[in-house]
């Protein structure tokens, strides 16, 4: 069993929070038999992992607990923004190689959008392509694999939108994380 979307204590992402306590989320996972968890980059459980991420290696192992992966919501369709949200993604994917996790999963485009008014444009879906190959290729050299994670309310959240991105980039580097409650709210069948 795979804990999704764990250990994050954003209100509304999970149910449960361990009053913070990293090591008893991870503890009370495994003897609830779960195998991995899926970390998020940007909440505050992480916060103190970011800079030096051993310390949650060990506390992985010494739970008896692996990391599918980590999730980092980025923009990568802003050409103002892109070589920050290269450099963030670089950053997580070798995180992600030191705690001995499988995969950088990320979620396009922070920022909200009002729907249905906004799409991409065909610039703006290449700008996007463009940087999820780069990050295929740097998890390659990390010996990870790398994922898009559609994601509702985000730029990438319909079936038409996942199948274009997907068109545009390089099977071999980028991989599909599919989450049927985010693809189902984001009108797939």
């Amino acid at each position: 069993m795979i804990f999704s979307k764990g250990l994050s204590t954003q209100p509304g992402w999970i149910l449960f929070d361990w009053n913070g306590s990293l090591q008893s989320a991870l503890t009370d996972l495994a003897h609830m038999g779960y195998q991995g968890v899926e970390l998020l980059y940007d909440s505050s459980t992480f916060e103190p992992y970011r800079e030096k991420p051993e310390p949650l290696r060990d506390k992985l192992i010494d739970a008896g607990i692996k990391s599918v992966g980590i999730t980092v919501s980025v923009d990568l369709y802003i050409s103002e923004t892109i070589e920050s949200d290269l450099a963030r993604c670089t950053r997580v994917a070798d995180t992600v190689a030191t705690i001995v996790g499988e995969m950088l999963l990320v979620v396009p485009g922070v920022r909200r959008f009002k729907r249905p008014q906004h799409e991409l444009t065909d610039r703006q879906y290449q700008c996007m392509a463009d940087a999820l190959n780069e990050i295929g290729r740097v998890c390659c050299g990390n010996g990870i694999r790398f994922c898009l994670n559609p994601h509702v309310r985000r730029v990438i959240e319909r079936r038409h939108e996942v199948s274009r991105i997907l068109g545009l980039t390089d099977p071999a580097l980028v991989g599909l994380s599919f989450d049927p409650s985010h693809t189902y709210i984001g009108g797939w069948d």
